[in-house]
C-alpha cells in the first residue's frame, strides 16, 4: 500500500511527512502493485524534471529514455523496466548521496539504513522529488498535495495516498 509516513532525520528534527511504500519494490521485492506504482512515478518525476536546470538533480535522460520509462498506470507488472529504473536512480543518486546501488527500494523505518548505514532508496527519492515539485510549485509547497494532484499518478495509488494522508491527519 502507498501510504504518507512521518520519519525524524535527527533529534534536532521535527519529523517530516514523506511518501513511502508498504512493501518492497524490485529485485526480490514482495512487489505489491501501487508500491510499484508509486516507486515508478516518484523516479520518473525526478527525471522528467530535468533538475540540472532549476535545482539538485543533476542526471536527466535522453528523450529516449524519458519515452521509454515504465508508465505507472499501465507497467506496474514490468518488473524487469522497474528493477532497472531503480537501478539507474539509485547510480545516479550515488554520486551525490550515500545510497546502495541494489535495484530495491524498502520502506524506511529511520533515515539510515541499519545494515547498509546509507539512505534509504525511498527517501532519497522524496528528497529530490520534494525539490523538483518546490522548483516547479515554489518553496514551501505542500509538495504531497502536489504529488495527489497530478494526473499522472495512478488512481488506486493516489486514494490511497490521500487515505493514510487523512488517516495520519486525524491521529
Amino acid at each position: 500500500m502507498a501510504k504518507t509516513q512521518m520519519i525524524q532525520f535527527s533529534e534536532e528534527e521535527d519529523p517530516t511527512e514523506v511518501l513511502m511504500v508498504s512493501h518492497a519494490v524490485g529485485k526480490n521485492a514482495a512487489n505489491y502493485w501501487a508500491d510499484i506504482q508509486l516507486v515508478q512515478y516518484m523516479i520518473g518525476k525526478i527525471y522528467f524534471f530535468k533538475r540540472d536546470e532549476k535545482g539538485d538533480w543533476k542526471h536527466p535522460m535522453t528523450a529516449g529514455e524519458l519515452a521509454a520509462l515504465p508508465n505507472p498506470a499501465v507497467d506496474f507488472k514490468a518488473l524487469d523496466r522497474t528493477t532497472k529504473l531503480i537501478a539507474r536512480f539509485q547510480s545516479d543518486a550515488k554520486k551525490e548521496l550515500p545510497v546502495t546501488v541494489d535495484g530495491r527500494v524498502d520502506p524506511a523505518v529511520t533515515a539510515i539504513a541499519s545494515i547498509t548505514k546509507t539512505a534509504y532508496t525511498i527517501l532519497v527519492a522524496n528528497f529530490y522529488l520534494q525539490s523538483a515539485m518546490e522548483a516547479v510549485f515554489g518553496t514551501g509547497t505542500d509538495w504531497i498535495g502536489a504529488v495527489l494532484s497530478d494526473d499522472d499518478l495512478p488512481p488506486g495509488c493516489r486514494a490511497q495516498i490521500a487515505a493514510s494522508r487523512a488517516s495520519e491527519s486525524a491521529g
